[in-house]
């Protein structure tokens, strides 16, 4: 009875022995696989940030370089100079402007930084029309009482540009001798003899002159308009209306009479006579009609014309202009 009772007594230490072992075992491992997830955890915490860390040493490491490379200094700011080109042609001219600006700086207190700022180069190109010589333009060529002679563009052709004056620029019978057989014929005219013997070396150099188109009976390149040049290529009256020039006004024409002006417009000659009287010829009065005029008035206006070889002139538009032109010899 007894020995059974210390059986039950030594089998029931065993099992509490047991059971307290086990236990902590058990706790045992729980704290050791606590530990090590602790572990892989704080690994690849630290994984990550390693990582983290390499890139942006990376970054930097390609960043810097190309900075330093391209800006040594510690503290540079580089400004390109703006670059203008202009080409003048008869076509196009064509402007290009750059600018580049390029600033870097670096400063150390305990570690350094780099800091590069670049503005990407602008390239501006702007393409402007050189105006070309048209009809109604008008055109500086020789001199006359002084002053530049402008001529007025009524034609333009291959080879040659068709201009009359401006302006009247004198006064003068169309011819004086009335007991001629024809004394409206232009070839035999005092006026077709004054433009070549007179005018015209006086208006033009002799290079000028040989830029003249020779028309016949005018040896000297100048002449007047024919009454159905001026009906072509000035058409309507107000077209043919011309102002006298200031400088004509005060002095004879060459016939020795002053210019008539009305309402500050003048009467033009024209080569043409009129076929049904002899002793007339056409002109162009101040209300701009084609009239016949009697040849021996003194006080009608001269408007001359001339043609310019077109391989032997350059022309050139005036400064803000783009209907003003200069002519030059080449």
């Amino acid at each position: 009875m007894n020995e059974n009772r210390w059986l039950v007594i030594l089998l029931v230490l065993a099992v509490s022995i047991s059971g307290v072992a086990g236990a902590a075992v058990i706790k045992e491992k729980r704290e050791a696989k606590a530990t090590q997830l602790a572990a892989q955890q704080q690994a690849a915490r630290d994984a990550a940030q390693a990582a983290a860390d390499e890139a942006a040493a990376a970054a930097a490491a390609t960043e810097a370089p190309a900075a330093v490379a391209a800006l040594p200094t510690a503290e540079e700011t580089t400004t390109a100079s703006t670059a203008t080109s202009t080409t003048t042609d008869t076509g196009t001219t064509s402007t290009t402007s750059g600018t580049t600006t390029t600033t870097n700086s670096s400063t150390s207190s305990g570690s350094s930084s780099t800091t590069s700022t670049k503005k990407k180069t602008t390239n501006k190109k702007t393409t402007t029309t050189v105006p070309a010589l048209a009809q109604g333009n008008t055109v500086t060529y020789g001199t006359w009482l002084g002053e530049s002679l402008t001529w007025r563009v009524i034609d333009i052709r291959t080879n040659d540009v068709l201009l009359v004056t401006d302006r009247v620029i004198s006064a003068g019978s169309f011819n004086s001798d009335t007991t001629a057989l024809t004394p409206a014929d232009y070839a035999t005219s005092d006026i077709s003899a004054w433009l070549t013997g007179t005018f015209a070396p006086q208006v033009f150099t002799a290079d000028e002159q040989a830029t003249l188109v020779t028309r016949l009976p005018d040896t000297g390149g100048v002449f007047l308009l024919t009454a159905e040049e001026a009906n072509r290529y000035l058409d309507g009256t107000a077209a043919r209306q011309a102002k006298a020039l200031g400088a004509a006004q005060l002095i004879a024409g060459y016939s020795g009479e002053p210019l008539t002006v009305l309402g500050g417009k003048a009467s033009w000659w024209l080569s043409t006579a009129d076929p049904t009287d002899p002793r007339r010829a056409y002109s162009v009065n101040t209300d701009g009609d084609i009239v016949a005029t009697d040849v021996t008035d003194p006080g009608i206006g001269l408007r001359p014309a001339i043609k310019l070889q077109r391989s032997k002139v350059t022309f050139t538009p005036d400064t803000g202009s783009k209907t003003a032109f200069t002519a030059a010899v080449k």
